[in-house]
This record gives C-alpha cells, structure tokens and sequence, in this order.
C-alpha cells in the first residue's frame, strides 16, 4: 500500500492517527512501533521479516561495540564485528536494488534507506559519537519507521534520540502539529500523483511522436519533462515522509530544496537528495580526508581545498558522486551520471571557481540548470548507448525544429508544464513566507483551502 493510495490515506491513516493519539504518552513509541509494523507486514511478510532481522542484528552489533570497548583482546573484535554489520547492510541493499529494478517491488527497494541508517548509526557508535540505544523498540523505529522507506530522509540517531525519548519519558500529541503535517503530507500526494503521474503520461506520449516525427524541441522537452517528473516524484515522496513524522511527533530533516535553481552542479547535488549526498560527504568524503583539513565546514572545504590536497579532493568526490549514482539503483548508467557530476564539481572547484563566483547570477544558474539537464540524458536513458544517441540528437541543429504532432500534444499539455515549472522554483513558496509573515491569519486559511483542494483533487486523480 502506498503512501498516496486511497486506502492509505481514508483507512490507514486515520486508524493510525486515532491510535496514535489516545495512546498515553509514555506508551506512544509502542503505538507507532504497532503502526509500523502492520504497515510493513502489509508491504509483505518476507520483506518485513528480513528488514526486521537486519535490524536486530544490527542491534546485538551495536550493543556488543559498547560492550566491548576498552576490554582487551574483546576490543579488537569491534571493528570486525562493525565491518561485518555494514557489508551486510551494503550488501542487502545491492541485492534488493537488484530485485527492484527487476520486479519493481516498493517493499525491498526500501531496504536501502534502512542500510545506509543503520551503516551510519554504527559507525557514530564505534567512534563514540553518539550512545548505543538500548530499548530495541525505539532503535527499530530509528532504524525502519515506515514513513522513510521509500527515498528517505536518512536521519543519524543523534537528531531523532531526544524526539523518541520525549519529555519526561512521554511523547506528546499535537494538533498543530498533525494538521501541519497533514498539509505536508497532502502536497507530496499532490506533487506525485497531480504531477509527476501526469508528467510520466506527459514523457510516454513525448517518445511515441519522437519515433514518428522526430525534432529538435522533442528532444530537449522528452528530458525537460523527465527531469521534472523524477523530481516531483522524489521530493512528493520526502515531503509526505515529513509529513508523516509531524503526525507521529517526529520532525524529520528536508530531503529536497528546489534543486533546479542551484548556483552549480555541486549546490545541484546538495539540495538533491540532500539527506543522502549529506550521509556520503560525512562518511566518505569527510572520513578521506586528510586529518589536517578536515577541521573546515563542509561547504567551505569542498569550495576551497587545500594546496597540496587536490588529487585526495578529486578522489573523495568522484568516490561520493558514484555512490550517491548508485544510490538510485545498479545500473551503469546511474554510476555514469554520477562521474559525469563529479567531473563538473571538479571543474567548478578547481578551474572555474573565480569565473562562476564573478559572473551574474542568473548566468550561473542558467549554466547548472543547463548541465544538469543534460544529466538527465544520461541518468533516464535505458542504456548507454541509448543516452549517448538522445544527446546527439539533442544537438543535432539540421533536423526540424518541431513537428504538427508535437505542437498538438504541447497544445493539451501547455497548463501542466507551465505549473511543473512554476512549482519547481521556489517562487510561490517565497510568496507563502512573505505571506505568512505579514499577515498569519490569512495565510493559515489560504494553506487550509489549499490542502483541502489538494485533498480533493488528488482523490480524484486516484479513482
């Protein structure tokens, strides 16, 4: 069942929220704990099963990091035993991706966010950065609540810790924040199913009048479309994880921040998946570097790198942008859409830096939205040999510019388009804070009309 189903969002939902609420405080973790596991036994047994072994198994491995720490030859067995825990994690989210794109099961393919969730709690553990959780219910909610399961955010136990213990040892219920969350949820619904869903409609009907009458504005608009669409599926389905979380009292971390308007290709890969190229940067990126350097801030340290370290940082980020390639799945053409980024965060750190920095902004962002279009090429292509052909194309200048076929289906498709665009900038959302700055009031009704509208015509669009 997913997230933007009628029988999630009229029957589980409500059943979930009803039980959440008129638990007592102090039992709500063993509430959401039930929620969570009717919601993945309702995914499937099997995949249930192994997610809840992984975890327990991650948990005893936890548990025996701490134990062991400081306690002679039993010390020397930490490090295998975290060794050990993460290949398995890495491994089984391999594998699932692998079942995925092969049977396009939801239920595995959300093993990957419980992998890298939990590689990265036993790494914060074995380096003492954060404490083992004991109680095993609250490390299974860390671990596999069921509200990131789909494209996460990944959240490090140190954020999430003091939401699960509550205040006082109780977890509190909010009206406020239900309805917030509720809001939230409602506008990733709308992003998948009013959006993205029509623009996959949008994308086929694009590639059968390419076969037949191929043009120049067919192509570049086939992957204009596609980067649209995987971009409002993505973050719809962040923002109804957040949503989510609000309603069960847990405020997780933004996923994507409007990664089309980004001032480079390495700001593009910051506000895209930013939960995920965060956990790479931390764990990888950072871990690479050399000790004597790696006291800067992330964002100035990948802006400018030390003398002398240039071939470690091109290292670390070809190494971070091939994972965070892979993150989507195994797939070759995943892996090169991720050098094809690391190429140009090279370039940008270390040939065009002062060139970017001194021209006008909107030239900058006209030259990230362009590279990371062509990305997409890559990224949507079936194959490699596909991809490269679709870029040809695009630049091929001799073949007509567009075709009567392609003008009829722009003319029924122009509204949704146009609102795709709108909606993947942050115009109307700086319009909302200025709005809700100024006058509250008025801003609280126009988003409470606005989440029923959503409500309404989302239904609609799943009858």
């Amino acid at each position: 069942m997913e997230f933007c189903s009628l029988g999630f969002i009229f029957v589980f939902l409500p059943l979930a929220i009803v039980c959440y609420a008129f638990t007592p405080g102090r039992y709500r973790n063993y509430a959401l704990f039930l929620i969570n596991a009717v919601y993945y036994l309702m995914l499937g047994w099997r995949a249930a099963a192994i997610t809840l072994a992984a975890a327990l198994i991650d948990y005893a491995a936890a548990m025996f990091i701490v134990s062991a720490r400081g306690r002679g030859r039993t010390a020397v067995l930490r490090l295998p035993v975290l060794i050990i825990a993460a290949v398995k994690n890495i491994a089984g989210a391999v594998l699932f991706a692998v079942i995925g794109e092969l049977s396009s099961i939801v239920a595995v393919a959300g093993f990957s966010v419980y992998a890298l969730t939990a590689t990265g709690y036993l790494i914060d553990v074995f380096r003492s950065e954060c404490a083992a959780e004991r109680d095993p219910v609250k490390f299974l909610l860390f671990s596999t609540f069921f509200c990131k399961m789909y494209i996460g955010p990944l959240v490090r136990y140190g954020e999430i810790k003091p939401q699960l213990d509550g205040a006082g040892g109780k977890r509190r219920f909010s009206l406020e924040e239900t309805g917030e969350g509720l809001t939230l949820f409602l506008r990733g619904a709308a992003k998948k199913v009013l959006l993205a869903d029509r623009l996959a409609e949008f994308q086929t009907s694009l590639a059968a009048v390419s076969e037949t009458a191929p043009s120049l504005l067919g192509s570049w608009l086939t992957v204009l479309v596609f980067a649209l669409r995987i971009f409002f599926e993505l973050s719809g389905f962040s923002d109804m994880a957040q949503g989510l979380g609000l309603i069960f009292g847990l405020r997780l971390p933004s996923n994507f921040y409007y990664p089309y308007q980004s001032l480079d290709v390495g700001d593009f890969l910051r506000r895209f998946n930013t939960t995920v190229s965060q956990f790479f940067s931390h764990y990888v990126y950072d871990a690479l570097r050399p000790k004597s350097s790696s006291a800067k801030p992330d964002a100035d340290a990948q802006k400018t790198p030390r003398q002398g370290r240039v071939p470690e940082e091109i290292l670390n980020t070809l190494l971070v942008c091939l994972l965070f390639g892979m993150w989507f799945g195994v797939k070759l053409n995943y892996i090169v859409w991720g050098v094809y980024l690391a190429l140009f965060i090279v370039l940008e750190k270390f040939v065009v830096r002062k060139a970017l920095d001194a021209m006008p902004r909107l030239f900058v962002r006209a030259y990230s939205f362009m590279a990371v279009l062509i990305s997409f090429v890559i990224f949507s292509g079936e194959n490699l040999r596909q991809s490269a052909e679709n870029i040809g194309l695009m630049f091929n200048f001799s073949r007509s510019a567009t075709s009567p076929e392609l003008n009829y289906l722009i003319s029924g498709n122009w509204l949704l388009l146009t609102l795709a665009v709108l909606f993947s900038f942050s115009l109307f959302a700086l319009f909302g804070r200025i709005l809700r700055k100024r006058a509250k009031p008025a801003a609280d009704m126009i988003s409470a009309i606005f989440a029923v509208a959503l409500l309404v015509l989302t239904a609609a669009f799943m009858i």
